[in-house]
Order: C-alpha cells, then structure tokens, then sequence
C-alpha cells in the first residue's frame, strides 16, 4: 500500500468480522502467494488508496535474487493467519455469551 488505508474482513456464518485495518508500507495477499492456500479475506479501500501489484512470475524472480525475502513474507504469512484464528475464537466465545437459555 502506497497511501490510503484498507480494511481486511471476512465473512464467518453471514457475519462480517473485521480482522485488520492496513496503511501505507503495509502489504496483503502474502497469505495466499507465500502459503498457497486460498484467499482467508477480502480487502476492501476504506478511503482513497494507492497500491502495488507484484504479479507472480515476478516474486518468484525476486525471491530467487533474495531467498531472505521470502522468509520474511513467510514469517508475515503465519503470524496473519494465527491473528486470524484469534479473532475468530474470540467472536465464537463473545457468540456464545449471547445464548440464553
């Protein structure tokens, strides 16, 4: 993200649930490039933004030229999707306190 600001979501059982709110210097989509695993979110601009694309034949190169790159991202990756986890069982706990019997 090169300015602006975006907000990460995701959809759980016909709730929205906010998962992050990104800026610039921030990046997203490391999840499913570096994990290979399908989007977890969707990233909306939450106000007028400016961002990069890096098309995949082109971070392979890069990731060739510095292997340390991908380390980092991969780091990034996991750190993400245990956020995420977080998040969700925190909703599913405050969901749970909402049952009256």
């Amino acid at each position: 993200i090169v300015s602006g600001e975006v907000e990460v979501t995701r959809q759980e059982e016909g709730e929205t649930l906010h998962i992050a709110r990104l800026g610039p210097g921030d990046l997203f989509g490391e999840i499913s490039l570096v994990l290979r695993r399908p989007a977890s979110a969707s990233v909306s601009a939450a106000s007028e933004t400016l961002s990069l694309v890096l098309p995949r034949e082109a971070f392979l190169e890069a990731i060739r030229e510095q292997p340390a790159l991908l380390s980092e991202l991969y780091e990034l990756a996991l750190k993400r999707e245990e956020e995420t986890a977080s998040i969700l069982a925190r909703e599913a706990i405050d969901a749970d306190d909402l049952i009256l019997l």
